[in-house]
């Protein structure tokens, strides 16, 4: 196939039956949600990415990549698999990159007595 771009790679993602992920090392690949945006479910081992994505009838993380593909063919939600894609937008990015921001600077905040404001301010 070679390397796919634009309507192509959708086009294989959207008649594919499944996508398989085979990395145990990506945390967190965009291809897994290239496929979801497609309609198509995901099989993944059980790993940091694919776990934080893992959901009922869209990625199935399987450390047998085999029985994955099964239970996904099994038990797939074509409609799910776009919906939670589209969660996934440039808002819910950086919603998420603020929150860790937050949740750092306040685990990373020795003093009980600051409030969220004052950890901000002294920054």
């Amino acid at each position: 196939m070679g390397k796919l771009t634009g309507q192509k790679l959708v086009e294989v993602y959207q008649n594919a039956a499944v996508f398989v992920f085979p990395s145990q090392t990506d945390t967190f690949g965009l291809v897994m949600l290239e496929a979801l945006s497609c309609g198509t479910p995901v099989v993944a081992y059980p790993v940091n990415g694919a776990l934080d994505l893992q959901r009922s009838g869209t990625v199935f993380c399987n450390s047998d990549l085999n029985l994955g593909v099964i239970e996904a063919l099994e038990n797939k939600d074509n409609w799910q698999c776009r919906k939670q894609a589209l969660e996934y937008d440039w808002s819910y990015s950086v919603s998420n990159f603020m929150e860790q921001l937050v949740f750092n600077r306040l685990k990373n905040n020795t003093s009980a007595s600051k409030n969220l404001s004052q950890v901000f301010i002294e920054s």
